[in-house]
């Protein structure tokens, strides 16, 4: 069942993504162009002149080197040339950066440079443009969106409006999860929108239906998205699913894989011990057993075992299965309640209220909900008019200790796609059906 939020002013809405005919017929070619999943890219092979050796062509998109808009990304000293069509049939000679000289390209000279990396005037191109093998047909769709490059956005922008996904999952609150996310959106429509867009929120409870996710600028879930569900869009999520997602997957707390590197340091330390995967229920159980994802046999290991659970896998246990454990029991938790952020939780109740949004069994559900819708407010709101996936990444990559949510303070990089890295490992007390008082912050290194 999907759920669909519109807060979006009726003039608006007829008018939205009507500025950009042109985009919408190069769509073939700006997957291509941007590597962006399923393209032609992803059949294909490319070469470079020095080594001759066959690479998937889906790795070397037009984009990685000529940038969102055709115009050419500086690395290690090479300068690609402006790729947009205005720049490549200009009326007259033009001088690469390393001195050689090219007449105006067409159709055919463009097949010929993509293919065998020869230009218009036939030169060698520079050995560290790639060959494609690409089809006529692909590399006319290419030739027509270079003709747009300079213009084309993003999907989910326009001029006017600016579409974000919400995925919630099975969740016992949604529809409070829906009338929550429709009042903070409410209240930035009401401002203006962002940057003069008004974002239209689409909530649903999956992503089965991969065209969601392809008309989105942005995915937000509260629950772990997967590579192929997303189609290349920038996604925030709650918990990471493993420990190096992709570039574009930000998570605010620690997964089950995180949490079980922090469980595995944690009994290192503690124990001088190795732990022994326990999701397959072995016949002979170890001594120190970890549960990552799901514990259906836990109450059958004596009582001199150890056991450590990852919060997915204790919350896979049945209540009363968790009243037969007699083992010694270590729980990780992908956050720290003491490390909430003040100010946020103070926003998030001060929101509920003025919007009498009830909280009871759904709280965290509909805590993390506000947190992620805020957090990409704000993101938005720092990308600035220009808005693309570049820049959304590139900004959020730079926060550090953020606040704003109910989360601890969040911090992400370039190398860091978890803005609260690290578990607290907890101890459970009988029958693994309480916290003892005895708990840590684990920290895990962070690049």
């Amino acid at each position: 069942m999907k759920l669909w939020i519109r807060i979006v002013i009726q003039s608006l809405v007829l008018g939205a993504f009507c500025g950009a005919p042109s985009f919408a017929q190069s769509e073939d070619g700006r997957r291509v162009y941007h590597g962006v999943a399923p393209s032609a890219l992803d059949d294909a092979e490319l070469t470079f002149a020095e080594n001759g050796y066959a690479l998937p062509a889906r790795s070397f998109p037009c984009v990685s080197c000529h940038g969102e808009f055709g115009s050419g990304r500086p690395e290690r000293g090479t300068v690609p040339p402006d790729l947009s069509r205005a720049a490549l049939t200009k009326p007259y000679e033009m001088e690469a950066e390393r001195g050689r000289i090219r007449g105006p390209y067409d159709l055919t000279s463009f097949k010929r440079a993509v293919r065998l990396g020869i230009d218009s005037s036939g030169n060698k191109l520079d050995e560290t443009m790639p060959r494609y093998d690409l089809s006529d047909e692909v590399l006319t769709e290419l030739w027509d969106y270079l003709s747009v490059v300079r213009t084309s956005a993003d999907p989910g922008i326009s001029e006017t409006d600016l579409k974000i996904l919400f995925v919630t999952g099975e969740k016992i609150g949604t529809e409070k999860i829906e009338r929550l996310l429709a009042a903070r959106v409410s209240q930035i429509n009401s401002g203006g929108g962002i940057h003069g867009r008004v974002l239209d929120f689409v909530v649903t409870q999956s992503l089965e239906d991969d065209e969601l996710a392809q008309d989105a600028f942005l995915i937000l879930s509260l629950v772990p998205v997967s590579e192929a569900q997303r189609s290349q869009r920038p996604v925030i999520q709650i918990k990471s699913n493993h420990l190096n997602g992709p570039a574009n997957v930000f998570s605010l707390v620690s997964g089950a894989q995180e949490q079980a590197a922090a469980l595995r340091l944690f009994a290192a330390r503690e124990f001088m011990a190795e732990l022994h995967l326990g999701d397959n229920c072995e016949d002979t159980p170890e001594s120190f057993v970890l549960f990552v994802m799901e514990a259906p046999c836990a109450n059958a290991f004596s009582s001199e075992a150890t056991l450590f659970f990852t919060q997915t896998a204790f919350d896979s246990l049945e209540p009363g299965l968790r009243h037969e454990i007699q083992s010694k029991t270590y729980l990780a938790l992908g956050a720290d309640a003491g490390r909430l952020s003040m100010q946020g939780k103070a926003a998030f109740s001060r929101f509920a209220s003025v919007h009498k949004i009830p909280m009871d069994e759904d709280v965290f559900d509909l805590a993390n909900a506000y947190t992620l819708a805020t957090l990409s407010i704000d993101i938005l709101m720092r990308s600035g008019r220009k808005l693309s996936t570049s820049e959304f990444v590139a900004q959020l990559e730079q926060v550090s200790s953020y606040i704003g949510g109910v989360t601890p303070p969040l911090s992400f990089g370039p190398n860091r796609r978890v803005g609260n890295t690290g578990s607290l490992v907890i101890a459970l007390g009988p029958s693994a059906n309480e916290i003892a008082s005895s708990s840590e912050w684990i920290a895990l290194p962070t690049q």
